[in-house]
């Protein structure tokens, strides 16, 4: 990367930092890699913005470690939020790479990529996240359950309704409007 471009990243002045985060998708990755990983954590949500732009143009298998290990850093809450937001961006090829990392055992790690199973429509997240529906932590469960209500799957309802029988107030919660997302009879009767 060039000099220019490298200060442009680290100056205190926003726009300067919105621009050089464009920038980078026009570097090859090994250069952009670096300075991209910090401007998806940048104080500025348009430099955050910008910088899930110029993400999502590199090859999957480039930037979705970089954006996965975004999804550890509990000091950057912005960091970990544009993460998950350019991962929903590449969509299904991050699949492959969420399921690999399920036996995390960082909670709020393994939360946000149940979470993400949710947000990312594809029928083979569904096994995974039925594993998930007899955990012992109910925020993980009732996470599994609103993935797979955001999958709209109506194979999913017999296993929800069985849930239904056996669990507790807050997973309910979630349940039902997991029937809601689902829809059809066999939803709107529970």
């Amino acid at each position: 990367m060039n000099d220019e471009l490298r200060q442009m990243t680290q100056s205190g002045d926003v726009e300067t930092r919105r621009r050089a985060a464009l920038a980078l998708a026009d570097l090859p990755t090994d250069e952009a890699l670096a300075h991209l990983d910090r401007l998806l954590g940048d104080v500025n949500w348009r430099v955050r913005k910008a910088a899930v732009e110029s993400a999502i143009t590199f090859a999957p298998e480039a930037i979705i470690p970089v954006l996965l290990e975004g999804l550890y850093d509990a000091e950057n809450a912005g960091r970990s939020k544009t993460s998950v937001e350019a991962l929903i961006k590449i969509g299904p090829s991050v699949l492959p790479f969420l399921y690999e990392r399920l036996v995390e055992e960082d909670v709020d790690v393994k939360l946000a990529l149940i979470l993400l199973m949710g947000e990312i429509p594809s029928r083979s997240s569904i096994p995974h996240l039925i594993y998930f529906l007899s955990h012992d932590n109910k925020n993980i469960v009732s996470a599994a359950v609103s993935s797979l209500g955001r999958l709209k799957d109506p194979s999913t309802l017999p296993i929800l309704v069985d849930l239904l029988n056996r669990s507790d107030d807050w997973t309910n919660f979630h349940l039902i409007d997991a029937f809601a997302e689902i829809g059809g009879p066999e939803a709107v009767d529970r």
